[in-house]
Order: C-alpha cells, then sequence, then structure tokens
C-alpha cells in the first residue's frame, strides 16, 4: 500500500517523495528487520570429518586383531592407526570445530 502511494509522489520530484516516504516509514521498521536476521553456525563439514576419522579408525583396529604374524604389516597399521588417533584428538574438540564452522546470515 505505501508503495502504491509513494508512486503518485514521485511526479513532484525526488526530494518531495523521499520526505512522503520518510514519514510514511513505519517507526522500528528498520530495526525488526535487522532483528530477523539471525546468524545460523554450521558444523556438518566438520562432523562429517571426524566421524570418517573415527571410521577409519575402526577399520585399522579390526585389520591390526585380524593380521596375524605378519610383523611388517602390524607396524605399518599400528602406525597408521597412531596417525589417525592423533588427528582425531587434534579435531574432535569444539576449540576446532568453531575455528572450522561455516557461519552465514538468515534472513
Amino acid at each position: 500500500m505505501a508503495m502504491q502511494i509513494n508512486r503518485n509522489y514521485d511526479h513532484l520530484g525526488t526530494d518531495y517523495a523521499e520526505r512522503v516516504r520518510e514519514k510514511q516509514a513505519v517507526p522500528g521498521a528498520e530495526k525488526a528487520k535487522e532483528a530477523e536476521k539471525k546468524c545460523v553456525c554450521n558444523t556438518d563439514k566438520v562432523d562429517r570429518e571426524i566421524r570418517k576419522l573415527k571410521e577409519e579408525k575402526q577399520q585399522l583396529e579390526q585389520q591390526l586383531g585380524s593380521a596375524f604374524g605378519d610383523k611388517k604389516k602390524i607396524r605399518e597399521l599400528e602406525k597408521k592407526l597412531a596417525q589417525v588417533e592423533q588427528e582425531l584428538s587434534q579435531k574432535d574438540n569444539d576449540t576446532y570445530r568453531k575455528q572450522h564452522s561455516v557461519f552465514s546470515w538468515t534472513i
């Protein structure tokens, strides 16, 4: 409705039309629009990464449990497992999640 009224004043000049728009504006409307904006934190990517590491750790533990006699393979699996556990301990915490989260504004 306001746009329809504002169009009627446009032919009188932009200054006059602007003053009419300001008078017709609802007080606090801009603040209400800003209040509707929300910041959303998305940790899905980090959660997937951690879940993948946990699955990899579980698979390595299973492979290590089923490796009999082959000492070279056992050492290799233990080395990989230690690397995965170290990476998991670095990433599976709130600080890492906050630093690697995706923040966006919704309206």
